[in-house]
């Protein structure tokens, strides 16, 4: 099919992984049930250590026969003939139908999150994350989706976030981020009393820069 077609990347063969899971994440997007897109993410996923994000897709593999097609959605050469607003806008609908229908994808969820932040759609965005608070699993997934509200300068909705990574042993930046949050809400001396809190393990580079 020309969505099969399309997903041919020349990055993996010029062993640029990162490259290619770019493209392939949004080919996959676009072409949810093509097996040679889920194939070739898949093998990009894998490359970069994202094993998590690699099973789920081998488990998308598994129930995606090659008589299976994507009803209702776009093909990548549709895609491509459109214009940039109307890529734009039929990138973000087949993403939030994908989020819709994969509740528990918490990668899935932030990068929606991050597309509607960059939209400036920050109602939407602080919504979708908050609903999905409850079921992130982990410290660095937590962690993960307080750093993405930093960046856009969220704070207040990030501070949960990292709050929780932090209590659940999360190391490395996310002390530091947190930090960086409370000084744009409470101040100076409440950060700085926050960052004497963290490990020394974790007290190098930023911890440095921040302080």
């Amino acid at each position: 099919s020309p969505a099969v077609t399309e997903t041919r990347s020349p990055d993996l063969a010029m062993d640029k992984p990162g490259d290619a899971a770019t493209v392939l994440e949004r080919a996959v997007t676009l072409a949810p049930d093509s097996p040679l897109a889920l194939v070739q993410y898949r093998r990009a996923l894998v490359r970069l250590g994202r094993k998590q994000e690699a099973a789920d897709v081998l488990a998308r593999l598994k129930v995606t026969g090659p008589g299976k097609s994507s009803r209702g959605r776009v093909g990548l050469t549709g895609y491509l003939n459109l214009p940039p607003a109307d890529q734009r806008a039929q990138y973000l609908a087949n993403l939030r139908e994908s989020s819709a229908a994969a509740p528990a994808n918490v990668p899935l969820k932030m990068r929606l999150a991050r597309e509607l932040l960059t939209d400036g759609n920050i109602s939407e965005a602080l919504e979708l994350l908050d609903k999905m608070a409850p079921d992130v699993p982990d410290a660095a997934s937590l962690a993960g989706c307080g750093r993405l509200l930093l960046e856009f300068d969220q704070y207040a909705a990030a501070r949960p976030f990292l709050e929780s990574a932090v209590a659940k042993g999360q190391s490395g930046v996310a002390p530091v981020d947190l930090g960086i949050v409370i000084y744009h809400l409470e101040g100076a001396a409440a950060a700085l009393k926050e960052l004497d809190k963290t490990p020394a393990t974790d007290d190098k580079g930023d911890f440095y820069l921040l302080r």
